[in-house]
């Protein structure tokens, strides 16, 4: 059915998203750990919301230093982007 197809698609994408959140936690600083979060996976790209403008700013700094293919190398989903959100 449907719906069965929907939710294998959903587990899957919270699989991938699992495994997204576990190389993250290894990849950025512990400081970051509670104030940047990987909220969301769909369609390669990974959203991440943070605290304010500081720690976005930090974030895009980690990922022009290499964050993003740091992440492309230990998950095995298709991850094209990091799209930052601020949330206060």
């Amino acid at each position: 059915t449907a719906m069965n197809v929907f939710c294998r698609s959903l587990k899957k994408t919270n699989k991938q998203l699992v495994q997204i959140q576990e190389a993250w936690n290894e990849l950025v600083p512990h400081q970051y750990h509670a104030v940047a979060i990987p909220i969301a996976f769909r369609g390669g790209i990974l959203d991440v919301v943070v605290d304010g403008s500081p720690t976005a700013y930090q974030v895009n700094r980690l990922i022009r230093s290499g964050l993003l293919r740091q992440l492309q190398q230990r998950c095995p989903c298709t991850l094209r982007q990091i799209r930052i959100r601020i949330e206060r």
